[in-house]
């Protein structure tokens, strides 16, 4: 294929199979040339939300911003530096209100989370807890002696009876609870 001329940056460039190469030379070309317009204005990734805003200088790539950085900057008035983190006060990732984000260094932020272990039981010990597995009518089929020795058994992980325990839903076919 013959070398093009971008369209934002008028860098000279070969392109390659992909449609967006045949006007823009990089994803971040590619974003400016789209001057703001958003396929659906955000996404979500692990729990955040994230916001199309390609003119942002710390958007990614793809043009899109993590909205509690955002709120964030806000927050302190300016921008938010790279090694600075956000920390949302009620642990809910897509709670982005202004009163629910604190701006902290890495190592400030980790104190939060110790604070939060500190407040509840480690992994270790909630793995020791014996648990009861129920049928799917409610009946008492066995009380296992800890949710190691159950997912052992069933060949599953601890990860799985525990998120059923919390979650009150079924784990290999079965209703499972806290003893």
């Amino acid at each position: 294929m013959q070398s093009r001329i971008c369209l934002e940056c008028k860098a000279s460039y070969k392109p390659t199979a992909t449609k967006n190469n045949l006007y823009w030379c990089s994803w971040t070309c590619y974003n400016k040339g789209r001057k703001g317009e958003a396929r659906i204005g955000y996404r979500y990734s692990h729990g955040y939300k994230y916001i199309f805003l390609p003119q942002h200088p710390d958007s990614n790539k793809s043009g899109y911003i993590a909205e509690h950085r955002l709120v964030g900057a806000v927050k302190v008035k300016r921008r938010l530096l790279k090694h600075e983190v956000v920390h949302h006060i009620n642990g809910i990732r897509d709670d982005n209100r202004i009163e629910n984000v604190v701006v902290c260094t890495r190592q400030e932020h980790n104190l939060y989370d110790e604070a939060i272990i500190a407040g509840k039981k480690k992994r270790t010990e909630l793995s020791k807890v014996p648990v009861i597995q129920k049928s799917i009518d409610g009946e008492i089929i066995k009380v296992w002696g800890s949710r190691t020795e159950a997912s052992k058994h069933f060949g599953c992980s601890i990860a799985c009876i525990g998120s059923a325990v919390k979650k009150k839903h079924k784990a290999q076919g079965f209703i499972w609870e806290n003893a």
